[in-house]
């Protein structure tokens, strides 16, 4: 929903977001349209991706150890 402004107080021809900042009215629109990812497990199929350029996703404890060591090796660099 919008709401009129006086002429040069707000871009858009004189109109503003009901609401401001990161929940305005672009916004609360791009949410509606992505909610539907929240209400359902969502199933990442990598299959194709993997049979075309012959690769395999990392496994997870494998890309966190690797995350954390590249964290602490940052840190101690930086002291």
């Amino acid at each position: 929903m919008a709401i009129a402004y006086p002429s040069g107080t707000a871009t858009g021809g004189g109109r503003r977001s009901a609401a401001a900042g990161p929940c305005g009215e672009m916004f609360m629109r791009g949410y509606a349209e992505l909610f539907h990812q929240y209400e359902e497990p969502q199933v990442m199929d990598a299959t194709a991706f993997e049979t075309r350029f012959a690769v395999r996703p990392t496994p997870l404890p494998e890309a966190v150890a690797a995350t954390v060591d590249r964290s602490r090796a940052a840190s101690a660099a930086r002291t």
